[in-house]
Formats: C-alpha cells, sequence, structure tokens
C-alpha cells in the first residue's frame, strides 16, 4: 500500500466516524445511499491539490441535458482527496482539472453499486487536442460533437470547410487518456445522437485525428415551408412509387415521415424507382404548405 493509499483510507475513515456522530434528521436518515471517495496526483507523485473535480453520469450529454448541480463538484484538499455524497445508483465518470497547472484527467465507468465507493487513484497529465474530419453532411448551424460523459462538446458554426466534401473542427484540453466514443448531434433533432467512433487515444500534447467516413444520403431528403416560407414541423411526407419488376409484375412501394426541426425530412430505405410526393398538414389557424 503506498502512502497516498494510506493516506487516503484514514481520510475515508475519520469522514465515517464523523458521520456516525451525527444523529439522524427526523424522518429520514443524514446519509447519503453512496459515498464516493477518490485520490489525484501530479504526474511526479506528489498530491495534486487545488484540483476540481466533477462527477459525471456515463450517458450526460454537456448540450442537451441540464447543467450539473453544484453537489457534484468538488475541491480537492491538501493531501488531494476529493469525496462525493450521491443519492442515484449508476455508472459515473470522473473529470478533473487542476486549477493552477490546467492539466486534466478522466477515468471512466466508476459504478456505484455498494454504499461506499473508492476510486482508483487518478494522475493529471497535459491535455492534447481531437481533431475531427467530418463530410458535408454535417449540419454547421445547430450540429455539433461530444464525449458522452463529459462535460467536453464543440459545436460546428466554426467548423472549416477544407475541401467541397470534408469539414474539419478542433476539441482542445482533451484528457489524456482512452476515450470511450465521439457522438455527433444537433439541437432541436429527434433522432438519437450518432456514435462517430469509438475507443480511441489521447496523447498529452499532441492531436489525435478521427475521420469520418460519409453516410449513405437519403433517397429524399428536404425541407417543407408554409406559404410565409417558414418551415413547417410535424407536417407528413407520403411517397409511392409502382415499380415494375424485371418479369413483368408491379410492386408498390410506399413510405410515410414526418418533418422535424425547421421542416426537414429525410426518406430512405426504398428501392430505387420514380416517386410522387405528397404533403400534408393538419392544422386550423395555420397558412397553407
Amino acid at each position: 500500500m503506498n502512502k497516498f493509499t494510506y493516506l487516503l483510507l484514514i481520510y475515508v475513515g475519520l469522514l465515517f466516524a464523523v458521520r456516525c456522530t451525527i444523529d439522524p434528521v427526523a424522518g429520514g436518515s443524514d446519509s447519503p445511499d453512496f459515498n464516493v471517495y477518490g485520490n489525484i496526483v501530479h504526474l511526479n507523485g506528489t498530491p495534486a491539490s487545488n484540483t476540481q473535480v466533477t462527477i459525471i453520469p456515463q450517458k450526460y450529454n454537456p448540450v442537451l441535458d441540464e447543467p450539473l448541480p453544484d453537489s457534484l463538484t468538488d475541491t480537492t484538499d491538501t493531501l488531494g482527496n476529493y469525496r462525493f455524497a450521491l443519492s442515484d445508483t449508476g455508472i459515473y465518470n470522473i473529470q478533473a482539472v487542476n486549477m493552477l497547472e490546467r492539466t486534466r484527467l478522466l477515468i471512466t465507468k466508476i459504478s456505484l453499486e455498494n454504499d461506499t465507493v473508492i476510486v482508483p487513484q487518478g494522475t493529471l497529465k497535459n491535455t492534447g487536442y481531437l481533431k475531427a474530419l467530418l463530410p458535408d453532411t454535417v449540419d454547421t448551424a445547430e450540429g455539433y460533437l461530444f464525449i458522452e460523459g463529459t462535460l467536453l462538446y464543440k459545436d460546428l458554426s466554426g467548423a472549416i470547410q477544407i475541401n467541397s466534401n470534408t469539414y474539419s473542427t478542433v476539441i482542445d484540453s482533451v484528457p489524456a487518456v482512452t476515450i470511450p466514443s465521439l457522438s455527433y448531434d444537433v439541437l432541436n433533432d429527434p433522432h438519437d445522437p450518432k456514435i462517430l467512433t469509438e475507443t480511441f487515444n489521447i496523447i498529452p500534447n499532441d492531436t489525435t485525428t478521427i475521420e469520418v467516413m460519409p453516410q449513405t444520403r437519403p433517397r429524399f431528403s428536404g425541407v417543407v415551408t408554409n406559404s410565409t416560407g417558414a418551415p413547417v414541423t410535424g407536417a407528413t411526407v407520403f411517397c409511392r412509387a409502382v415499380i415494375l419488376t424485371p418479369n413483368g409484375d408491379s410492386i408498390i412501394t410506399e413510405k410515410q415521415v414526418a418533418t422535424y426541426a425547421k421542416g426537414r425530412y429525410e426518406i430512405d430505405s426504398i428501392p430505387d424507382g420514380k416517386y410522387i410526393l405528397h404533403f400534408t398538414y393538419t392544422c386550423l389557424y395555420c397558412d397553407s404548405i
């Protein structure tokens, strides 16, 4: 057992002893369901005091989800120790930044199953850069990249088009660890976020480049607007085709979708053929489309 693990165990024991002397509040208990303890050191092994530590649910989206409460952030003491008191079970990540040196760390997959959880000791390191090369189908107005379960994200409004088919963007200050995944999402889009790539390494003071291959384009896509030019969300788009087979039989192919954010629609997974598109929208007090 090294020195800092020993000090952490003493720290946990003292906290437990202090908590046991507190009388429970009427109607409940003063104790949370889960106590999470951990210790952080610098690269040379010395305690990393004054380090801001945040515990984050593994599925957290830093753009769409509510801001994390203050109770999920702590600052390490002079020995590099931190503590969280949580009520909800689940899997969490630890993200930390030293306020003086700006070194960072990320510890993933912390499972809260027991009432006391001791996180493996974390080491702060210099950060790296994540460069993403993206197909021209990404939404540079409302699209963004994010690392799920962290506070790291980058909107694509500043993405640079480096050629006719590719955009480039960079996320800086990424902890130098193995990152579980990089995801893409669009604001006000009902579709689930797309995982662009999984399990890649960030190297201190270096740039990791991720190239995302373009996905198959939908057979039909577009925007539905009303008579004033305003986009219509919730309109029905219906396509129909009568396709003749080589032996002379006819096959009727139909598909229906609804428009989503900014009146956009996409229709895919249909065979080759000539289709007729129908657009309808039911609203008693709306302009026609």
